[in-house]
């Protein structure tokens, strides 16, 4: 019987018949870009894709991010360039004639999203 305090050795512990001792064989760490998962942003939700080489990220297009942060600034970027248009061509709706100025109303009614030509 072991006193309290006393160290242990793995002389002291007796492995079971049945366990087989195999060598860890460690290797080290070598760096691959590919497989990675891109996120994107679209106002509600992420939605991540894996892509396994160049070609298929550069079909995803540009909206693709890395990161969860990196995905929801592509979004609110594009958000601000679309409100920016649209808060332009308000500017300029401001020139036409009530005729023009309806038929633009009408034109932007039909969508929930910013009008911007």
């Amino acid at each position: 019987m072991r006193r309290p305090g006393s160290t242990v050795s793995f002389d002291d512990h007796v492995r079971p018949s049945f366990v087989k001792a195999t060598p860890v064989i460690v290797v080290p760490y070598e760096y691959r870009e590919y497989p990675r998962w891109l996120r994107r942003w679209d106002g509600r939700t992420f939605i991540e894709r894996e892509v396994r080489s160049d070609e298929e990220r550069a079909d995803l297009g540009e909206d693709w991010a890395e990161t969860h942060d990196e995905a929801r600034a592509i979004y609110e970027r594009q958000q601000e360039r679309i409100a920016n248009a649209a808060a332009e061509r308000a500017y300029g709706d401001q020139k036409l004639s009530k005729r023009a100025r309806a038929e633009k109303l009408a034109e932007e009614r039909d969508t929930d999203q910013h009008v911007t030509e």
